[in-house]
């Protein structure tokens, strides 16, 4: 609903903030990363990759109950973060 992939052209990320849509995007290019290094394991060791079981899979998606920030201040302040971080390393692109 709101990643499309492209042949071709790439990947389209949308949200209802532009934070949500860069955190969408981020995950989505972690996840394709995970899944090229754990293919390549996989085929160079002659295995087979692991699949999780639905209740690993449950408990990773489950919302941790200590978590204090609701989605969007999460989103949000992760958004900030990746700014500061750019601020850092890349200085000038603000020009």
């Amino acid at each position: 609903k709101h990643v499309v992939l492209m042949k071709n052209h790439g990947a389209l990320v949308v949200g209802d903030t532009v934070a949500q849509a860069y955190r969408r995007l981020y995950r989505l290019e972690r996840v394709c990363r995970m899944q090229l290094i754990a293919m390549a394991a996989a085929s160079g060791s002659g295995g087979q990759l692991a699949v999780l079981g639905a209740d690993v899979v449950e408990r990773v998606q489950a919302i941790n109950p200590h978590d204090s920030h609701s989605r969007a201040d999460r989103e949000r302040l992760f958004f900030e973060a990746m700014m500061r971080v750019l601020d850092r390393e890349l200085p000038g692109y603000r020009e």
